[in-house]
């Protein structure tokens, strides 16, 4: 009983931490969206908001990692998903590329779209 209680409680904190990531990334992407339509690309504000960009879906990829066990996570490829995310922001983190062609944002807002899709209408 003890031991399903403390899966329970991981499984619990784990969807905690992915919708603080969804919501954090969510905003945070359409917030640098809208700032990006002003600065030219190569700008000291456009690499700014790349190094933000890149703490942020990392920590969304870490959170959807963590909660990989659960069902939901695994449903909708959200797994599959987040690995090739990590693998875009690994190789560009190595060779300190700009995302130019939005690759990660875009993989990332797909993935946003998929967790609010499985996660509802949660807080």
């Amino acid at each position: 009983m003890t031991t399903t209680r403390a899966s329970a409680s991981h499984r619990d904190a784990a969807l905690v931490s992915v919708c603080a990531e969804y919501h954090a990334t969510w905003n945070a992407l359409q917030a640098w969206d809208a700032r990006g339509q002003r600065y030219p690309s190569g700008s000291v504000e456009c690499i700014a908001d790349e190094e933000e960009g890149f703490s942020l879906i990392d920590r969304l990829v870490e959170a959807v990692e963590r909660a990989g066990d659960m069902q939901a996570m695994s449903s909708d490829g959200l797994r599959q998903k987040a690995a090739v995310l990590r693998h875009t922001l690994t190789d560009d983190m190595e060779g300190c590329e700009i995302d130019r062609d939005n690759r990660r944002v875009k993989l990332a807002v797909s993935l946003c779209n998929d967790l609010q899709r499985v996660l509802g209408d949660m807080p």
